[in-house]
């Protein structure tokens, strides 16, 4: 088995932390802070596979009751909000959470959505999202691996936006 279906992420709890950092006192409820992806062709004999590993923050004060991700799926265009985060660590003002998921993520022809927002509930009943400033987050099928950041040798690389690259070695 290669080290990439052992390992495939290039993002740790420690770069995440540090990437969320100089956002902590942000008063936004709900932040993506970091996403890594591989999205290949549907084709036979592929050797990766299909995941997310979807980092996101929410403000501490607003009693966070659950974060999911709201993704758009398929030919249909079906919203399903049933990927639920997981919560990682507190950070001061901001709690942070993770969303992994390997092989077929989504229902319907595609593993991945192709566009999505997270949507985070609160202990009081409201709810708030992170939709990209109205634009939704939005993933490009068939192209492989992508990232907003980069983590290795000692650095953390941040990009703008989704980042397409091939991952050479895995730790």
């Amino acid at each position: 088995m290669n080290s990439f279906t052992l390992n495939p992420f290039t993002l740790t709890e420690s770069s995440v932390v540090n990437i969320l950092t100089p956002n902590l006192s942000t008063n936004t409820p709900v932040l993506l802070v970091a996403i890594d992806y591989n999205w290949g062709p549907p084709v036979g004999g592929r050797f990766d596979v299909d995941f997310l590993q979807l980092w996101a923050a929410t403000k501490s004060q607003i009693g966070t009751k659950a974060v999911r991700l709201l993704g758009n799926y398929g030919p249909d265009h079906t919203w399903v909000d049933d990927l639920e985060f997981q919560h990682v660590k507190d950070c001061g003002e901001r709690q942070l959470y993770l969303l992994v998921q390997q092989g077929p993520v989504g229902r319907g022809p595609d593993p991945l959505p192709s566009e999505f927002v997270i949507k985070v509930e609160a202990a009081d009943g409201q709810v708030y999202y992170d939709n990209n400033n109205g634009s939704n987050y939005r993933l490009k099928p068939y192209l492989g691996r992508s990232t907003s950041a980069v983590a290795g040798q000692g650095a953390i690389w941040i990009f703008e936006g989704f980042v397409n690259y091939h991952l050479l070695k895995s730790s």
